[in-house]
């Protein structure tokens, strides 16, 4: 079968082709879905190479910040979204990676500007064909999206798909992926409602709830879990939007400002408004300056997390990917206790991610960076967990 391989995909990408193979073309497919084997040069089909922007160095993604640079990229052409800007969609492709490697899905709005909230996700190494399983959800002034892959080794690619998937998909394969990961056992406060009692009620009743997840890439990436296909799940009549309005390496210090602040946050129009992210600054005073300019514009409610993910902070040997660590007593952080008292003093809800987040990695007995993409971010793997959290908190 012929496939596309990307050699040192940092400097050029190599297209091989050996045997015989069938291209199917996407001319008549539906919106949403989209059909490469790689059995040609992708070249001819749309797709396009992007050199690393800064082998070796510091490279600027507008959903991440600052970061090691992650390699080339070979990035497809434009795919149209769904007439339903919140569509769910499954992706499959088969690949082989000499060394991390990852995905992405970056969509356009109607101006053909790229909207920041992203999904980046792990394609991880194999020297033999493995299979690839992954789903993501539209966004809501997005009319196009682009898939990438990137890696600053050896990767190849063949037969991707995609197709518009229901919420009932989309909690099957969650639940596939959560098979392989280790058990989570966090278990929520019975009166975790007590302050955001119009948005249960409206998930209970099928009133419009709008839900507005502001912050850095670690709500991004919370965002990506799918956790409201769950709660959609558990309340069936629910007619719940989720939006994400964030910005790499951004939290309240940020979302404080006026004009940052009606963009973000005001002009959005959330029910519930859920901050989050480890972007919000060593001291709650951002977030107190935050709350007030809530208070006196929206006046929804507010549902506040501390951060999750962050470096995996388990002791192991330099290098090290594969061997289990032992159980673990997980770190603390003292802004965080901060955060909750804040909440108690606003009467808002709080979720306290950090926590449980760091608990589940200190018993997860993984190795070093299995739930991580890069040094701050979740894979897949890792968002499932997130959006497990979620579900929980949501559930009856």
């Amino acid at each position: 079968m012929k496939t596309l391989r990307i050699q040192s995909i940092c400097r050029k990408a190599i297209v091989i082709v050996s045997g015989t193979a069938l291209f199917l073309t996407n001319a008549a497919a539906a919106k949403g879905s989209y059909f490469f084997d790689f059995a040609s040069d992708p070249r001819e089909e749309g797709w396009a190479f992007q050199a690393s922007q800064n082998e070796g160095g510091m490279s600027y993604n507008p959903a991440e910040g600052y970061y090691l640079d992650k390699g080339g990229k070979l990035i497809s052409p434009e795919i149209q979204c769904a007439d339903d800007r919140f569509q769910f969609y499954r992706m499959t492709f088969e690949s082989k990676a000499d060394s991390e490697s990852y995905y992405a899905v970056q969509f356009a709005d109607s101006n053909g500007d790229l909207i920041v909230a992203d999904n980046y996700a792990s394609v991880y190494p194999s020297e033999d064909w493995v299979g690839n399983d992954v789903c993501f959800r539209g966004r809501e002034r997005g009319v196009s999206f682009k898939v990438l892959f990137q890696s600053r080794g050896d990767i190849s690619v063949r037969n991707l798909t995609i197709q518009p998937v229901s919420n009932k998909d989309v909690v099957a394969w969650a639940d596939r992926l959560y098979a392989t990961l280790p058990e989570h056992h966090y278990h929520p406060h019975a009166d975790r409602w007590k302050h955001i009692p119009k948005t249960m009620a409206k998930l209970r009743t099928g009133e419009p709830l709008r839900v507005v997840m502001l912050g850095d890439s670690i709500v991004n990436d919370t965002f990506n879990s799918l956790w409201e296909a769950f709660v959609k799940e558990a309340y069936p009549q629910a007619r719940m939007t989720v939006v994400c309005s964030v910005r790499g390496a951004t939290g309240a210090p940020y979302y404080q400002r006026g004009e940052h602040f009606k963009v973000y946050v005001e002009d959005l129009e959330p029910d519930l408004l859920i901050v989050g992210g480890i972007s919000n600054g060593g001291t709650t005073e951002p977030l107190t300056n935050l709350l007030d300019l809530v208070d006196r514009t929206t006046g929804c409610e507010v549902l506040l997390m501390s951060g999750p993910m962050g470096p995996d902070w388990r002791p192991h040997a330099d290098g090290d990917f594969t061997t289990p660590l032992p159980v673990l007593t997980p770190p603390r952080r003292k802004v965080y206790r901060e955060m909750k008292l804040l909440a108690s003093q606003r009467n808002i809800e709080f979720l306290d991610m950090y926590t449980i987040w760091h608990a589940y990695l200190a018993q997860s007995q993984k190795p070093w960076q299995w739930f991580h993409r890069d040094r701050v971010h979740a894979c897949d793997r890792g968002k499932q967990i997130l959006g497990r959290i979620l579900k929980r908190y949501f559930q009856p």
